[in-house]
């Protein structure tokens, strides 16, 4: 809607969601976007409650981990740089199926770090699969190692630009 303030209610359309399928030292960062019909992300975290000995025995909990993963699905694109990566260009073994992520909202104001930058283990939940007449189903999911780095990501060109927040 024109005039809408969308840093107030931002839209999904405003995420944007690009992976570097580059070899160490010479970046490619791709959007994954082609096909994608849905994403979600998923938080697990965990707790741990300590019981104090006085006679009510009140627990304090505190948060002793968390677990975050992006999952995307939709239809296969051949030709995507992304999904030709994920799907059909990824080495074998843990090591090799590991790629730097970027998680960047659009609609942060101008001036403010706008993503995200992590690292990520690609997890393939389904290669390619659906009725005979119909398009190839997909589905993957981007497991979140460590914790990322906030900053600013800008598409200058035809290309994106990472900047990390001091």
């Amino acid at each position: 809607m024109k005039g809408a303030d969308n840093t107030r209610k931002p839209k999904n359309s405003s995420r944007l969601f690009l992976i570097d399928i580059g070899s160490a030292g010479t970046p490619r960062i791709v959007p994954v976007a082609a096909g994608i019909v849905s994403r979600g992300t998923q938080v697990s975290e965990s707790v741990e409650s300590y019981y104090r000995m006085d006679p009510w025995g009140a627990p304090e909990t505190a948060l002793t981990g968390q677990a975050v993963s992006h999952r995307f699905s939709g239809h296969r694109v051949k030709g995507d740089q992304a999904q030709d990566y994920i799907l059909g260009e990824t080495p074998g073994g843990p090591e090799g199926r590991c790629v730097t992520f970027y998680d960047c909202d659009g609609s942060a104001p101008a001036g403010q770090p706008n993503g995200w930058k992590g690292r990520a283990l690609i997890r393939i939940l389904d290669d390619g699969s659906g009725g005979a007449a119909g398009r190839q189903s997909i589905a993957f999911c981007l497991v979140v190692n460590g914790s990322p780095q906030r900053g600013t990501m800008t598409r200058v060109g035809g290309s994106y630009r990472w900047t990390p927040e001091p």
